[in-house]
């Protein structure tokens, strides 16, 4: 599931960057997942700007990409809110641990 986040985030960060209407990515997307797909949960505006949020922050990081992958979701958006790399790679590696 942390994979799929990644590259959903990867994907919705790169249209962003090359589109004219910003942060309206993730309302139009937020609102074609649930009239399309009502059943599939998890795909809300504010999960979507996590998902581009976490990409931003591990998509350079060659050490804690692998890593993310090995915990929760719930886990890796309390990880993400560390102040530097080191502290997240500190925090990845001890919650994979216990």
């Amino acid at each position: 599931m942390i994979s799929l986040y990644l590259d959903v985030g990867k994907y919705l960060y790169e249209l962003q960057q090359n589109s004219k209407f910003g942060d309206k990515i993730t309302l139009k997307i937020a609102d074609f997942m649930k009239n399309n797909y009502p059943n599939i949960k998890g795909f809300t505006k504010r999960n979507i700007e996590r998902m581009i949020q976490f990409y931003k922050i591990y998509k350079d990081d060659e050490i804690a990409t692998p890593l993310v992958t090995q915990i929760s979701w719930t886990n890796n958006l309390l990880v993400s809110e560390s102040k530097s790399k080191e502290e997240r790679h500190f925090y990845l590696k001890l919650a994979i641990k216990n």
